[in-house]
Protein backbone atom coordinates (compact mmCIF):
# COMPACT_ATOMS: atom_id res chain seq x y z
CA UNK A 1 0.00 0.00 0.00
CA UNK A 2 1.33 3.43 -0.35
CA UNK A 3 0.67 6.67 1.82
CA UNK A 4 0.07 9.74 0.05
CA UNK A 5 0.24 12.80 2.44
CA UNK A 6 -0.75 16.47 0.98
CA UNK A 7 0.13 19.30 3.35
CA UNK A 8 -0.33 22.98 2.54
CA UNK A 9 -0.30 25.13 5.88
CA UNK A 10 3.31 27.18 4.36
CA UNK A 11 2.36 30.30 6.46
CA UNK A 12 3.34 28.55 9.78
CA UNK A 13 7.00 26.66 10.38
CA UNK A 14 5.59 23.10 10.04
CA UNK A 15 7.35 19.60 9.90
CA UNK A 16 5.96 17.54 6.90
CA UNK A 17 7.68 14.68 9.08
CA UNK A 18 5.83 15.11 11.96
CA UNK A 19 2.40 15.12 10.05
CA UNK A 20 3.48 11.81 7.87
CA UNK A 21 4.51 10.62 11.61
CA UNK A 22 0.59 11.40 12.73
CA UNK A 23 -0.79 9.47 9.57
CA UNK A 24 1.03 6.34 10.02
CA UNK A 25 0.57 5.98 13.92
CA UNK A 26 -3.38 6.11 13.00
CA UNK A 27 -3.10 3.91 10.10
CA UNK A 28 -1.22 1.46 12.15
CA UNK A 29 -3.75 1.93 14.73
CA UNK A 30 -6.91 1.22 12.78
CA UNK A 31 -5.18 -1.19 10.53
CA UNK A 32 -3.21 -4.86 11.55
CA UNK A 33 -2.05 -5.55 7.90
CA UNK A 34 0.07 -1.98 7.81
CA UNK A 35 1.08 -2.54 11.66
CA UNK A 36 2.96 -6.24 10.29
CA UNK A 37 4.71 -4.81 7.97
CA UNK A 38 6.90 -2.88 10.14
CA UNK A 39 6.87 0.70 9.24
CA UNK A 40 10.08 2.78 11.21
CA UNK A 41 8.01 6.00 12.25
CA UNK A 42 11.17 7.51 13.51
CA UNK A 43 13.08 7.34 9.69
CA UNK A 44 10.13 8.13 7.08
CA UNK A 45 11.15 7.73 3.30
CA UNK A 46 10.17 11.13 3.14
CA UNK A 47 12.09 14.60 3.91
CA UNK A 48 11.40 16.74 6.80
CA UNK A 49 10.79 20.61 5.03
CA UNK A 50 10.68 23.05 7.91
CA UNK A 51 10.36 26.66 6.12
CA UNK A 52 7.94 29.61 6.48
CA UNK A 53 7.00 30.77 3.00
CA UNK A 54 8.69 34.37 3.95
CA UNK A 55 11.90 32.13 4.20
CA UNK A 56 11.66 31.57 0.70
CA UNK A 57 10.37 34.04 -0.82
CA UNK A 58 12.18 37.09 0.96
CA UNK A 59 12.99 40.20 -0.67
CA UNK A 60 12.25 38.75 -4.87
CA UNK A 61 14.15 40.31 -7.64
CA UNK A 62 12.46 40.86 -10.92
CA UNK A 63 13.54 40.04 -14.41
CA UNK A 64 11.17 41.20 -17.26
CA UNK A 65 7.75 39.69 -16.36
CA UNK A 66 9.31 36.78 -13.80
CA UNK A 67 9.79 37.62 -9.78
CA UNK A 68 11.95 35.22 -8.18
CA UNK A 69 12.42 34.18 -5.08
CA UNK A 70 15.23 35.16 -3.15
CA UNK A 71 16.14 31.77 -1.51
CA UNK A 72 16.28 28.23 -2.47
CA UNK A 73 14.69 25.90 -0.54
CA UNK A 74 16.80 24.23 2.21
CA UNK A 75 17.23 21.15 0.92
CA UNK A 76 17.63 19.36 -2.43
CA UNK A 77 14.76 17.09 -3.84
CA UNK A 78 13.55 15.47 -6.33
CA UNK A 79 11.69 16.96 -9.43
CA UNK A 80 7.56 15.66 -8.13
CA UNK A 81 8.45 17.30 -4.48
CA UNK A 82 9.94 20.10 -6.14
CA UNK A 83 6.91 21.06 -7.62
CA UNK A 84 4.69 20.42 -4.98
CA UNK A 85 6.71 22.71 -2.45
CA UNK A 86 6.82 25.13 -5.39
CA UNK A 87 2.85 25.54 -5.87
CA UNK A 88 2.28 24.98 -1.66
CA UNK A 89 3.47 28.50 -1.73
CA UNK A 90 0.43 30.04 -3.28
CA UNK A 91 0.10 33.23 -5.11
CA UNK A 92 1.46 31.27 -8.63
CA UNK A 93 4.28 30.21 -7.76
CA UNK A 94 5.81 27.80 -9.13
CA UNK A 95 9.10 26.23 -10.38
CA UNK A 96 11.08 27.83 -13.38
CA UNK A 97 10.41 26.67 -17.33
CA UNK A 98 13.40 25.80 -18.69
CA UNK A 99 13.71 29.28 -21.21
CA UNK A 100 13.22 31.00 -18.05
CA UNK A 101 16.59 29.61 -17.00
CA UNK A 102 18.55 31.12 -19.76
CA UNK A 103 17.17 34.17 -18.41
CA UNK A 104 17.98 33.55 -15.06
CA UNK A 105 21.06 32.10 -16.15
CA UNK A 106 22.27 35.30 -17.57
CA UNK A 107 21.48 37.42 -14.68
CA UNK A 108 22.47 34.83 -11.40
CA UNK A 109 24.65 37.62 -10.35
CA UNK A 110 21.99 40.62 -10.59
CA UNK A 111 19.50 37.60 -8.93
CA UNK A 112 22.03 35.93 -6.10
CA UNK A 113 22.01 33.46 -3.90
CA UNK A 114 22.32 30.33 -6.57
CA UNK A 115 25.14 27.97 -6.30
CA UNK A 116 27.19 26.44 -8.39
CA UNK A 117 25.17 22.96 -8.92
CA UNK A 118 22.04 21.77 -10.97
CA UNK A 119 18.33 23.34 -10.43
CA UNK A 120 14.84 21.39 -11.19
CA UNK A 121 13.01 22.94 -13.92
CA UNK A 122 8.88 22.59 -14.52
CA UNK A 123 9.60 21.36 -18.12
CA UNK A 124 9.23 17.79 -18.50
CA UNK A 125 11.65 15.69 -21.08
CA UNK A 126 9.38 12.82 -21.53
CA UNK A 127 8.21 10.34 -18.66
CA UNK A 128 10.56 9.74 -16.80
CA UNK A 129 12.86 12.96 -17.10
CA UNK A 130 12.69 16.73 -16.22
CA UNK A 131 15.19 19.43 -17.64
CA UNK A 132 17.70 21.22 -15.23
CA UNK A 133 19.68 24.26 -15.11
CA UNK A 134 23.27 24.14 -14.16
CA UNK A 135 24.56 27.35 -12.76
CA UNK A 136 27.88 25.64 -12.83
CA UNK A 137 28.60 25.95 -16.51
CA UNK A 138 25.69 27.28 -17.34
CA UNK A 139 24.32 23.58 -19.09
CA UNK A 140 21.38 22.65 -19.69
CA UNK A 141 21.18 18.75 -19.10
CA UNK A 142 17.92 16.20 -18.24
CA UNK A 143 17.28 14.08 -15.47
CA UNK A 144 15.20 11.47 -13.49
CA UNK A 145 12.45 12.64 -11.57
CA UNK A 146 13.73 10.79 -8.40
CA UNK A 147 17.44 12.39 -8.99
CA UNK A 148 18.14 15.47 -6.07
CA UNK A 149 18.73 18.94 -7.27
CA UNK A 150 18.36 22.32 -6.43
CA UNK A 151 14.86 24.56 -5.92
CA UNK A 152 14.12 28.02 -6.71
CA UNK A 153 10.85 29.60 -7.33
CA UNK A 154 9.39 32.05 -9.71
CA UNK A 155 6.01 33.57 -10.53
CA UNK A 156 4.84 35.39 -13.61
CA UNK A 157 4.47 39.43 -12.96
Amino acid sequence: REVVCWYYKINESISLQTKMNELLETLLMNNSDLNEQNINLDNPTIDPLNFTSNEIIGDTKKIENLEIAQYDFPNKMNWKKANIVCSSLGNGWRLPTKYEFHLLNRNKNKIGGFVNECYWSSTEYDREYAWNQNFSNGDQNTDLYESNHNVRAVRSK
